[in-house]
């Protein structure tokens, strides 16, 4: 009985995960836009892996290697630069349109608004309803994943390069040593501070509330123009770490996979892993050829196969 379900279980997956991917390609060549993300600037430069002593040898990251790369900075949603939205952060180690032996998707805040397919199909189809008033319920069912709503959002940050970027979903890290870990990463800036554009308590209350402020004047545009001239003066450079986990069975794993729930930093640190410097904005037109994939991963990375559209993994 248990074998019939967990087939049940994966077909299902199977099923809902071809019918998203469907929608979005159908909605994609409607619109002539991306899935989500679409107000950017794809910046390029240069990825140098650091000397390490603190993690397992790892056969990809290994110490002095440089990549030339492309990153993209994107607010989510609106076009308007201003309003309370996630901020993206989308980084190709290699100056390519699509290949690259590994990109990496990160946005603000340490948790997802989602943690498994089912809640995924859920909130990607609010913005089909018409997010407003369709996102209240999805919150109040689901008040993980509002946490991870309200801790993503960011409103007037001051620059793209300002803000902390993070890989919500982890994926299986093999290294040398023969031992298969959990693995996050995150993009910050070079000096530590707080994240520009924290919005306030009041905002974070009324999340789908997302337009800009009453009153805003500055170009919807603002990020991206700060970003541009930003990088012309003086470039831009960022940290980029990693963060492990061991791999566990049973309840806990389920609870080291849910997007929804950041790691433990005492139990499991953030590593130095690598130097991000960006020293060229692209022409709009060019950087729209910029293709991000998690499919690019090298020897040592890879997905955690799920086990249905209801749990994280599969045991």
């Amino acid at each position: 009985m248990l074998k019939v379900k967990a087939l049940f279980d994966r077909a299902l997956l199977s099923v809902v995960s071809f019918g998203v991917t469907v929608l979005i390609s159908i909605d994609a060549l409607i619109k002539r836009e991306r899935m989500s993300h679409e107000n950017g600037i794809v910046g390029r430069g240069r990825v140098k892996l650091l000397d390490n002593t603190e993690f397992p040898e790892h056969p990809f990251f290994s110490s002095g290697r440089e990549f030339s790369c492309r990153l993209r900075h994107a607010s989510v949603t609106y076009n308007d630069d201003a309003a309370l939205v996630v901020r993206g952060a989308a980084l190709k180690f290699a100056d390519s349109d699509n290949e690259s032996p590994l990109d990496l998707l990160m946005n603000t805040g340490e948790t997802a608004p989602f943690f498994n397919a089912w809640t995924f199909v859920q909130f990607m189809y609010l913005p089909i309803r018409g997010r407003n008033p369709h996102a209240i319920p999805y919150m109040k069912k689901y008040p993980i994943a509002a946490r991870g709503v309200q801790v993503s959002l960011r409103r007037d940050p001051e620059s793209f390069a300002l803000m902390s970027y993070y890989s919500k979903t982890p994926l299986l890290f093999e290294a040398k040593d023969g031992v298969q870990r959990y693995v996050k990463f995150r993009l910050l800036p070079e000096q530590d501070g707080p994240d520009s554009g924290i919005p306030d308590a009041e905002s974070l209350e009324t999340p789908w509330e997302q337009q800009s402020a009453p009153g805003e004047t500055r170009s919807p545009d603002y990020l991206k123009d700060e970003y541009r001239r930003r990088v012309a003066e003086e470039g831009v450079r960022y940290r980029l770490q990693l963060q492990l986990n061991d791999l566990e069975e049973g309840e806990r794993r389920e609870i080291t996979l849910n997007a929804s729930i950041a790691w433990d930093e005492k139990e499991n640190p953030w590593y130095d892993l690598a130097t991000v410097e960006i020293d060229e904005v692209m022409s709009y037109e060019e950087g729209n050829w910029s293709r991000f994939s998690l499919t690019n991963q090298p020897e040592g990375l890879g997905f955690i196969p799920p086990r249905s559209i209801h749990a994280v993994s599969y045991t």
